[in-house]
């Protein structure tokens, strides 16, 4: 107790004018086409106490592959510049980010007065955006979810199914070559709707939280360092969660959850202490049927917000962040009719991260651009062949920006979208499927740096493996995107 109240006195005697703030960043707030192996630097405007930048105090943890433990940290005086280096490259395609929380001072010991926070997207080094589905697995009854991580730490992809009426999640192991096997089942619990990597302690190592519909409860399972899951721990975030969204919201390090419940009509947001353990912090009317939700730092002030959807209310609704994880409703937009999932990523090139919408029974995608502070204006509605269930970004053809993979439900296929580079979208086929696809992943399977597609389809019942058809290596004079 002690502490505490002596570190509250010594903040509040700082004024924002005295702390240390963040000058500039590499790679730049939500830049595209960052290379696999860059170095991430920070420029602030003090010296800082280069030994309080080691540990926690600098996190960097990337979508797919993880946090990045242990790196190189140096820093020159001069330019009063930090320089992190990763001790293994990033997942092609993953969205990378950097958490400076106030763990880092100046060279009097005072610290930042609040964190930050800034993501970037790493590229797609080849690919032509033609797929061809090289495998299906077989896993629990009624899958509903797939998604994507290293498990094992082999340095290959992983997969993890949900299993609505199977209750449990099954893990997929990769071989290193995009060939997956069933490797586990774990028993989770009534109608398991999602399932979704966090590293809910920081050791290195793939946690999954499972979602599930009926009980209205999530579990927790923890990874053993060797890609076997174990129950950990039960939280119960509100009535009907529908989906899982992963981010550290305060700025400590450490990865938080926020879930849309879809019976409850609100966000459920959880904390992590560090440890595993979760604390409900704030349940935030949402709208009618909250169904999906994303996240970014949509107003550009480095932290992170989240979106959701509202399938009755056919809108989304943007909560932005006060940058210690308090939420505030900022800002709802109009969709078409029952949107049911959402992506985020910077689809013109301006540094602003926009928004694609699936709208499940206008059969069509709608596309929201960013204003950079937040607020969204509707610029194309793209109609599908089917109804589209689900939405994932990702350079698909490697040509250096965000194409879209939506899922169809009825009659089947996988749609690509494809990105004119201003963030215009096109048809770039379909690909052929069975009818009920669900939820779609995406990351580079076989290793030939191209991102590829999992599916959650039920007909029959398995994950498809869409790979993406090889092409050259992309020209290496395809420059970084985004601000600086």
């Amino acid at each position: 107790m002690k502490t505490a109240v002596a570190v509250f006195l010594v903040l509040a005697w700082i004024t924002p004018s005295e702390a240390l703030h963040v000058k500039k960043v590499s790679p730049g707030q939500n830049a595209l086409n960052v290379q696999k192996n860059s170095r991430i630097a920070v420029t602030f405007d003090d010296p800082i106490t280069p030994a309080a930048a080691a540990g926690q105090t600098i996190r960097v943890v990337g979508s797919l592959s993880g946090f990045h433990l242990n790196n190189w940290v140096a820093y020159d005086a001069a330019t009063r510049t930090l320089t992190i280096s990763a001790r293994s490259p990033f997942a092609v395609g993953e969205v990378v980010t950097v958490i400076l929380t106030t763990g880092l001072t100046d060279s009097s010991g005072t610290p930042m007065l609040r964190p930050f926070v800034w993501s970037f997207t790493i590229r797609a080094e080849r690919g032509t955006g033609t797929f061809a589905e090289t495998q299906r697995v077989p896993v629990g009854s009624e899958i509903n979810s797939v998604a994507a991580c290293d498990l094992d730490s082999d340095g290959a992809l992983d997969l993890v199914s949900s299993n609505g009426r199977g209750s449990s999640i099954s893990t997929l192991r990769n071989d290193g070559h995009g060939s997956f096997t069933l490797h586990q089942t774990v028993e989770t619990g009534m109608n398991t709707l999602d399932a979704f990597p966090i590293d809910i302690d920081a050791d290195g190592f793939a946690d999954v939280a499972a979602v599930h519909w009926n009980a209205s409860d999530l579990y927790i399972l923890h990874n053993d360092g060797h890609g076997n899951l174990t129950t950990r721990s039960r939280i119960e975030p509100g009535y009907i969660p529908y989906d899982v969204a992963i981010a550290d919201f305060n700025g400590d390090g450490n990865l938080d959850i926020a879930l849309p419940n879809q019976w409850g009509n609100d966000v459920a947001v959880l904390t992590n202490d560090g440890t595993g353990s979760f604390t409900k912090s704030q349940a935030l009317p949402s709208g009618v049927m909250p169904s999906a939700i994303c996240v970014g730092d949509f107003d550009n002030d480095g932290d992170i917000d989240f979106a959701v959807v509202n399938f009755s209310l056919n809108n989304v609704t943007i909560f932005t962040n006060d940058g210690k994880g308090i939420f505030s409703e900022a800002s709802s937009v109009d969709v078409g009719s029952n949107p049911l999932s959402i992506a985020a990523g910077d689809f013109d090139g301006d540094g602003f991260l926009d928004l694609a919408v699936v709208n499940h029974n206008m059969v069509s995608v709608s596309i929201l651009k960013n204003d950079g502070t937040g607020h969204f204006r509707h610029s194309q509605t793209f109609f599908t062949k089917g109804r589209p269930f689900w939405v994932v970004c990702g350079d698909f053809d490697a040509d250096g920006d965000l194409d879209l993979a939506v899922s169809i439900f009825s009659p089947g296929g996988v749609t690509i979208l494809r990105n004119d580079g201003h963030g215009n979208f096109i048809s770039g086929g379909t690909i052929p499927t069975s009818p009920m696809n669900l939820r779609l992943a995406c990351g580079d399977w076989n290793g030939d740096g191209a991102l590829d597609i999992a599916v959650a389809n039920r007909n029959p019942n398995g994950v498809l493996v869409l790979t993406n058809q090889k092409s050259k290596p992309r020209q290496e004079s395809l420059k970084q995107s985004g601000f600086r």
